[in-house]
């Protein structure tokens, strides 16, 4: 009912601005767009937190939306609302259908990006065996660079789900997938161009032996020694000998003593 009421939502605002999101390449705005927004006056405070491709937070209540060209159409209880953004670098205007304007700044980068935090390398057996992906941020922004041998390309980066979507600054857009992850959900490996990668430490791969490779190598056990050569000359035998008699004890002259003593003849 929920997917049904939510292609209704599509549909609708779709035919309303006449072409839909899937004809305009908005892959960099949302990722973006991904994290929390802030607006506040001396006394109020309004805020805005972009969870995926179609799912926010606008002051604490999660809404559905989609992009078509330069109006976000917010879909709440009370309706549809249609803003017209304008994204530079870190803020986010917002023009209601009664011309006013909130121009919100980036606070926060987006929770699911921050997971996939970190430096990764292409395992040794693949045909991308120096090539390095690192995930980080820039002032609040989720970013991306890709080293490939002598190439190197930057850019942003967003994730839906298990898919990695990256959006590079020379316009290219890339998928990746995330087959692993550790028991608090941050992203330890991933597929990218057939290519899997993880968060190892490069020592780590360049002391570990290539997947072509046995893990161990079985050596068969030595040969016995060669018998000793002969000798040219005769060994003596030892010759058998009568035991000898051992030496007789010699009488000992047992002394008296005490029985005469001080006595004189």
């Amino acid at each position: 009912m929920k997917t049904l009421r939510y292609l209704l939502f599509v549909t609708a605002v779709g035919l309303s601005f006449g072409q839909a999101r899937s004809t305009i390449d908005l892959q960099k705005t949302d990722a973006l767009l991904r994290g929390s927004w802030e607006f506040h006056t001396y006394r109020q405070r309004w805020t805005i937190e972009f969870e995926t491709d179609h799912t926010l937070t606008i002051d604490r209540q999660t809404s559905k939306y989609q992009i078509f060209g330069d109006t976000i159409a917010i879909r709440s209880d009370e309706g549809i609302t249609k803003y017209r953004y304008k994204l530079d670098n870190h803020r986010l205007s917002l023009t209601s259908s009664d011309g006013k304007t909130m121009t919100y700044r980036h606070k926060s980068r987006g929770e699911t990006e921050e997971l996939l935090d970190g430096v990764f390398y292409a395992v040794p057996d693949s045909n991308l065996q120096d090539a390095t992906i690192s995930f980080g941020e820039a002032d609040e922004i989720s970013t991306v660079e890709l080293i490939a041998g002598s190439s190197f390309d930057r850019g942003v980066y967003r994730v839906e789900g298990d898919a990695m979507l990256l959006s590079f600054d020379d316009g290219k857009t890339d998928t990746a997938q995330i087959f692993e992850r550790s028991v608090n959900g941050i992203v330890t490996g991933f597929y990218f161009n057939d290519c899997l990668f993880e968060k190892r430490i490069r020592e780590e791969y360049a002391s570990a032996p290539l997947a072509t490779e046995p893990a161990c190598i079985l050596y068969a056990s030595p040969p016995p020694p060669p018998p000793c050569p002969p000798t040219t000359h005769p060994i003596p035998q030892p010759t058998a000998t009568s035991p000898t008699a051992a030496p007789s004890t010699p009488p000992q002259t047992v002394r008296d003593f005490g029985s005469r003593r001080g006595n004189r003849p």
